[in-house]
């Protein structure tokens, strides 16, 4: 996933913001060349918020969509009787990105430091959601 952001700050201490999402699958082996091929995916933003507002972005959606039809060679495959002899698949699969963004307007040292230490807080809140339990 590529997330680029262009943050402007006016004088009234609103945050506009030009954001790009894209986001690369490795898609099915194509049979002429035999290689896999690349579904490529991208939406450009333009927004404003308030310094500490936090916005949610989604729309990247992706619907997959699988069939298979399996069973007894040869049989499976005859009209009406070929239910006997095999089956058949389907698999759903929806991925949709949902970003959210909460630009904090730094002024000075002081407030650098303060949001510095909030990020190192959070972060140790989530590491144990993310980090494999030991042993």
């Amino acid at each position: 996933m590529l997330l680029d952001v262009l943050p402007r700050i006016n004088s009234g201490g609103m945050v506009n913001m030009e954001i790009k999402q894209e986001v690369i699958d490795v898609g099915p082996i194509d049979a002429a060349t035999s290689q896999r091929s690349f579904l490529q995916r991208s939406v450009t933003s333009k927004v404003a918020v308030k310094n500490g507002q936090t916005l949610v972005l989604g729309g990247l959606i992706r619907d997959n969509r699988t069939e298979g039809q399996g069973g007894i060679p040869v049989l499976y495959k005859i009209p009406v009787l070929g239910a006997l002899f095999g089956n058949t698949s389907e698999e759903m699969d929806r991925t949709e990105l949902i970003v959210l963004i909460t630009p904090h307007v730094v002024r000075d040292g002081r407030e650098a430091d303060q949001v510095t230490e909030e990020i190192k807080r959070k972060m140790q809140e989530v590491a144990p959601l993310i980090r494999p339990p030991a042993g």
